[in-house]
């Protein structure tokens, strides 16, 4: 079986030209479909853009940990900051006053998730992408138009991981010590713990300056996440007695035995600039306690979910154009899609 051209072609350069002129055409067509593609994606942006929005009266979660009374209350998101909260906690390591059973946590001024900021900068400059995309250059020049794409895959792939809380991102859980919650965010005498250290109100509590309490609200798997930790200073080796040993004379006295977490026996360093005492100068801490709630938010999920969505659209995008303009398509990049479809 053979395949013949009609009407006849007397010569290999005329048929190259044809071939040639064909393309032209095909990637023609292709980039004006783009625009109503890139419409599309900036419809799609826009939502998510304004589920990020400080717009009232906000998303307002409860917050309980499991099978346990260690953790109760619930915290109202407006946008990127958390502007109202009330937490209880019920830790055997934070001392409580006395006219209450246990730690209130009454969240007094807005704190900004970093998180969820940094994801709605990104989604702003992906539409700027797509203004300039449409707007500012020539809608058929084929590399401005790649060059553009590249971009938005970008930034929505930033959004993303910030949204999804991986490691290694910018403000991700692991980097606890250096993004917790003001310490001035909460209503009560503050401690001089740092690194997002509290003391509850009250001298009796103040007194016990080795209680000190690190909260730290993120995102991870598009969940709006609460870590509360109680941390105790390094005790210097010159004192003979390690936490270990502390920890098993407790018990044998009949104490309350604490919870195994992942970050037991671990050291990190904390307050790198305390507001009370002006030092530059962090201080070594291990986590006693530790507690994990999340909350599930409907909003930070829709935006999880759509920026899946414009991610393989851009994706597709970026592929149809690379093949007509004789490109090779990124392979990494599309494996990269695969593994978080």
């Amino acid at each position: 079986m053979s395949a013949a051209v009609w009407p006849p072609l007397s010569s290999v350069e005329e048929l190259r030209k044809e071939e040639e002129t064909s393309l032209a055409r095909e990637l023609n067509w292709l980039l004006d479909s783009l625009q109503t593609t890139l419409q599309s994606l900036k419809e799609g942006l826009t939502e998510c853009a304004e589920l990020l929005a400080p717009a009232e009266p906000g998303s307002t979660l409860a917050l309980s940990s499991h099978r346990s009374e260690s953790l109760k209350g619930f915290i109202t998101r407006v946008g990127t900051r958390i502007v109202k909260g009330d937490i209880k906690l019920r830790l055997p390591t934070l001392p409580t006053p006395r006219s209450t059973p246990y730690f209130p946590l009454l969240l007094t001024h807005p704190h900004t998730i970093p998180q969820l900021s940094t994801c709605r900068s990104s989604i702003l400059s992906a539409l700027d992408a797509i203004d300039v995309s449409r707007w500012a250059g020539s809608p058929h020049d084929a590399n401005f138009i790649a060059g553009q794409l590249r971009l938005l895959s970008t930034e929505i792939a930033n959004a993303r991981k910030e949204l999804k809380g991986e490691e290694g991102t910018k403000h991700d859980g692991g980097l606890w010590t250096e993004t917790g919650v003001a310490r001035g965010c909460f209503e009560g005498t503050v401690g001089a713990a740092g690194g997002g250290g509290y003391a509850a109100p009250g001298d009796a509590v103040i007194r016990e300056g080795f209680h000190h309490l690190n909260v730290w609200v993120g995102v991870r798997g598009c969940v709006l996440e609460v870590v509360v930790r109680t941390l105790q200073p390094v005790q210097p080796e010159s004192s003979g007695i390690g936490g270990g040993m502390l920890r098993g004379l407790a018990n044998a006295l009949g104490g309350q035995k604490l919870a195994a977490h992942d970050e037991e026996g671990k050291v990190f360093v904390v307050g790198g600039v305390e507001e009370d005492a002006g030092s530059g100068e962090g201080r070594e801490v291990r986590v006693r306690e530790k507690v994990r709630v999340e909350a599930q938010d409907p909003a930070l999920i829709a935006v999880g979910v759509k920026l899946g969505h414009l991610n393989h659209v851009v994706g597709l995008a970026r592929g149809a154009l690379a093949v007509v303009m004789g490109e090779e398509v990124d392979e990494e990049e599309e494996e990269e899609e695969e593994e978080e479809e």
